[in-house]
């Protein structure tokens, strides 16, 4: 049967795209490089156009290109299916994130209004055939943003079919293309690597910021290429440097004269930005730089100048930016207490429920193209190197600490930023005295200033009576300060140091490729995405309230019962990424250990490190996506989850909670709404600690607050007290205590969505009890045995389904016949060894009923440890034994079973590695059962027979020489494909049979 034919499109359609999603007509570049993807000519070497010329763009440009080789035969497309914009700044305040949804959401529209434009449904019709998925099932677009290192939270991880925006940081996207994702469990890493490495475009924002990851990005591009494999990729890993301030590139795309004479874009490119040049000592720093944001501040008020067109709001935006995080909150502190005006502080750590919070508060305010009446207060925005990239703000008036000529540039494109303003003063503030080895930007800030000076208009002679002196000024135009450089070069060291990466060897490609279980001796990756001087990566730090503590504040570790509970708690409800924030191990050691003074350095990733971290300090709890257990400070790794009590403090309330280590007061725990809005399931945990947790959010009076607190826990206590008849029912439970007055706004909301929904009641520890919403668990990207506990499934219905799948799966991506057919016997055979005797018994409960059908999935609740570890034990499947292994023994001892086979070697291998394991070494059992194991049984229709050990564990079973080999075969981001064409596959058919309620067949 002949798919439906695609509604046309062609590239003069991108114009009516661009219109039809962002309201705006495309620039001549924009639509230049479309036209250029669409005759086939690729990508240009680099992307050189200044601030304001729209590069964030190329995401449409990317999308539209994807959409117009959508009906090519599938082999044939090279448009890459994930679209990767890196930046090196973790602002959520980003114009590319912004548009990436604008995109996704039109497009959906577009596919279910037969009035939207005919373009959008077909880009929309286009792309959903590109996903193999009906209509409903999954969006048209996927965006995803990659915030860090949470275990199991792999969303866009899903389908490799699924067209994808994806934002991410250097270090969020660089660790998972070196296998080593920060955050992954280690059976997850090949995962992504593999979806990376392949079909993917990144875009590098500003790429001179991250110089170490370009040129490690285009040795991973070399090393999947054809000539580190004897196989072809199929569409190998591209990137493309985008910036305003890179160095010449050959080949690159400039704006051209026809962009110039654009109207809008002119208008950005000839706006004068005079700049004011101020010098202090550093003792002053704080004040000048406080008593420069009130000049600005004045100098905007309409009254002392006509600076505003007709129609802009008259309430300014002040802008001031520094170069370390200590220097803007001290300056922040000072403003938020003047008058008649409000103050912002951004930074970039912030957990991203607090930053979205506080920007979709501040952002109408501040935001390019805000309308008048938008920003009712004067508002002083502070902020540190975040705001350089990524983020369309902007500013009536700039005051900042002088920095590297590129890092200025990229400020000043945050004012008068449309060019829409006929005034927008600015002023740059130089320390003097300060060292000339600045620990981030080197001799670059000493440098620049000199160079200012040589090309500054000196002040004028005459001034008004009353006056202060006037002084030296640079124009910070676009056009303006172009013309400067082209009479006086700036030397390259007046721009920020460009760190290199170490040279990427195939033998560290070889042992980073080894990830089960890594080697004794692993590359560090930050070696290669900021450069040899790099600090270690970063931790995710997030604050829970269930955490017992001692009466110093210190996690009690003494009391094994409490630390159950705290398990139990974070298994029912686990943690996310929206409430952690990311942190360097460094600082956070230092917070640990309560030092009096902490140095927090620049706001950018990648910082040196101080070289005596502290040694004596707090433990800390580590959750490693199933369990967590208490942990020394130096034992923390780059990527943990850490769990700390929200009694710590650390964040700042009057930044937004933005971080701080000197805060004290008690943090907000936001477990409960990043379930929600993460992952769809309202959750209300009852326990006493977030019972009293409630009153940091609530909106309402506290007395308010305090009687209904009381009040609920009142009725909680009679619930479920010993003298209680029986535990409550859920929906009751839910009626009684939507029935108090005054609970905070938010617990309200919860208690709504979960009487809408249906919930169910969930007990753990001594006092704690949860309502969770019921929904189908999500199937995760790392999953592992305890993914065969949802909905009972039968073995034969199971295994066929993912075999399907792999194979539409692999017909879809125009892969090789070859590869079509042993994708789809591996996932036919992937799960044959769960016909072991004793792990059938585990799924049955414990003891598996006579004559009772094989089973690939078991209807055990996977939250219920006590019943698993009790089912297990009763059924004799050891601890830590693979089922993958002994699906592995039986196509070596039935031969028959892979007669099909092209690639038998590589059907054996996706089989054994379908969890993760075995990369390159099986894990070593105690399995004293296995010597008596005798099992006859049948499955699709031919008699087999288990019997002893699998022995793939040991050093002589050829099994790591084997991952070897397919290596050089497939290349080492190329197998990695292949293994997570099957694994997805798994994963879809999972969640297809959830959906379905499961079957016994």
């Amino acid at each position: 049967m002949n798919a439906p034919a695609l509604p046309a499109l062609s590239a003069a359609d991108f114009a009516d795209y661009f219109r039809a999603v962002h309201g705006d007509s495309p620039f001549p570049w924009q639509q230049a490089l479309l036209e250029r993807l669409a005759c086939g000519a690729g990508w240009p070497a680099a992307l050189d156009l200044p601030t304001a010329a729209g590069k964030t763009a190329a995401l449409d440009a990317a999308l539209f290109h994807l959409a117009l080789e959508a009906s090519l035969p599938r082999e044939a497309r090279r448009a890459p299916l994930r679209i990767a914009l890196v930046v090196d700044r973790r602002l959520v305040v980003d114009g590319a994130c912004e548009r990436a949804r604008r995109i996704a959401a039109a497009l959906q529209q577009a596919e279910c209004d037969t009035a939207a434009a005919p373009v959008l449904q077909a880009v929309a019709a286009r792309l959903r055939a590109l996903a193999a998925s009906a209509r409903g099932d999954g969006p048209v677009l996927a965006v995803e943003r990659l915030r860090g290192g949470v275990p199991r939270e792999n969303a866009w991880a899903e389908s490799p079919l699924q067209p994808l925006l994806l934002l991410a940081t250097v270090d969020q996207l660089g660790s998972r293309l070196l296998f080593r994702g920060y955050g992954l469990s280690e059976y997850a890493q090949p995962l992504h690597a593999g979806l990376l490495g392949e079909d993917t475009l990144i875009l590098l924002d500003e790429a001179h910021l991250s110089q170490p990851f370009l040129d490690t990005v285009r040795a991973v591009g070399r090393y999947a290429g054809g000539d580190w494999r004897q196989t072809p990729p199929l569409r190998p890993l591209q990137i493309v440097p985008l910036s305003a301030t890179q160095q010449h590139v050959a080949g690159a795309l400039l704006l051209s004269a026809a962009d110039r004479d654009t109207p809008v874009l002119a208008r950005r490119l000839r706006a004068a930005k005079p700049a004011e040049l101020l010098e202090c000592k550093a003792e002053q720093l704080i004040e000048r730089l406080t008593d420069g944001a009130r000049r600005l501040l004045a100098q905007c008020t309409p009254a002392a100048h006509d600076l505003f067109t007709p129609g802009a709001p008259h309430e300014p935006v002040i802008g001031i930016v520094v170069n370390r995080i200590a220097t803007a909150r001290a300056v922040h502190a000072r403003l938020r207490a003047e008058a008649d005006t409000d103050a912002l502080l951004l930074i970039g750590r912030m957990r991203p429920l607090d930053r979205e919070a506080l920007i979709a508060q501040a952002l109408p305010r501040m935001r390019a193209g805000r309308a008048e009446g938008d920003n009712p207060r004067a508002l002083y925005v502070v902020a540190t190197q975040t705001v350089e990239v990524g983020a369309d703000l902007d500013f009536d008036a700039l005051l900042t600490q002088s920095a590297p000529l590129d890092a200025l540039r990229q400020r000043f494109g945050r004012l008068n930023r449309l060019g829409t303003r006929a005034g927008a003063p600015a002023a740059i503030v130089h320390v003097r005295d300060a060292d000339k080895d600045d620990p981030v930007y080197g001799g670059a800030i000493t440098a620049c200033w000199q160079w200012l000076g040589t090309v500054a208009v000196p002040p004028p002679k005459k001034r008004g009576r009353g006056q202060p002196a006037a002084a030296a000024s640079v124009d910070f135009g676009i056009d303006a300060l172009d013309a400067r450089l082209r009479e006086s070069a700036a030397a390259d060291t007046c721009f920020s140091p460009r760190r290199q990466a170490p040279v990427l060897l195939p033998m560290h490609v070889d042992l980073l490729a080894r990830t089960s279980p890594p080697p004794a001796l692993s590359p560090e990756p930050a070696l290669w995405l900021h450069g040899p001087q790099a600090a270690p990566a970063e931790v995710q730090l997030i604050w829970r309230a269930e955490l017992p503590t001692d009466v110093d504040g210190a996690i009690e570790d003494d009391d094994e019962r409490a630390l159950d509970t705290v398990r139990a708690a974070l298994t029912a409800l686990p943690p996310s990424s929206l409430e952690a924030l990311s942190l360097p191990i460094w600082q956070l050691r230092a917070w640990l250990a309560q030092a009096e003074t902490l140095d927090e350095g620049a706001d950018i990733e990648g910082e040196r490190a101080p070289d005596e971290p502290p040694q004596r300090s707090r433990a800390v709890l580590r959750w490693d996506g199933s369990d967590a257990r208490l942990i020394s400070s130096a034992q923390i790794r780059p990527g943990d989850t850490l769990i700390v009590p929200t009694r710590w403090g650390g964040l700042d309330a009057q930044a937004g909670w933005a971080w701080n280590p000197a805060a004290r007061s008690e943090v907000p725990d936001r477990a409960e709404a990043a379930s929600a809005i993460g992952r769809q399931r309202a959750v209300l945990r009852l326990s006493a600690a977030c019972i009293e947790h409630w009153r940091l959010d609530a909106g309402a009076a506290p007395a308010t607050v305090n009687e209904a607190i009381a009040a609920a826990r009142q009725q909680l206590d009679a619930l479920f007290s010993d003298a209680a008849d029986a535990p409550p029912e859920a929906g009751a439970l839910c009626a009684t205590l939507q029935a108090i007055d005054g609970l905070p706004a938010a617990v309200q909301a919860t208690l709504a969505a979960l009487a809408q929904h249906g919930a169910r009641l969930l007990r753990y520890g001594r006092d704690g009890r949860a309502l969770i919403q019921q929904r189908p668990a999500r199937v995760a990207a790392d999953d592992g045995d305890e993914s065969s506990l949802t909905l009972r499934v039968g073995l034969e219905a199971h295994c066929r389904g993912v075999g399907a799948q792999a194979r539409a799966f692999a017909r879809a991506l125009g892969l090789p016949p070859a590869l079509v057919d042993d994708l789809g016997l591996a996932g036919d055979s992937h799960d044959l060894g769960k016909a072991d005797p004793r792990f059938q018994a585990w799924l049955y409960g414990g003891t598996r009923p006579a004559g009772a059908a094989l089973l690939a999935k078991s209807g055990l609740d996977a939250r219920d440890r006590f019943a698993l570890t009790l089912a297990r034990a009763q059924a004799g499947y050891p601890r830590g034994a693979r089922h993958e292994c002994a699906s592995v023994q039986l196509l070596r001892a039935h031969p028959q079973l892979l007669a099909t086979a092209h690639d038998t070697e590589l059907v054996e291998y996706l089989v054994g590695t379908h969890h993760g394991r075995g990369r390159p070494f099986m894990p070593l059992v105690d399995d004293a059962g296995a010597a008596t194991l005798d099992a006859r049984f049948s499955v699709f229709g031919q008699p087999l027979r288990l019997r002893g050990g699998h022995g793939l564990q040991r050093l002589d079973a050829g099994w790591a020489e084997r991952f070897a080999s397919l290596q050089r075969r497939y290349g080492w981001w190329g197998l990695a494909y292949l293994e997570t064409l099957l694994r997805l596959a798994d994963h879809r058919r999972s969640a297809e049979e959830q959906r379905q309620g499961g079957n016994d067949a």
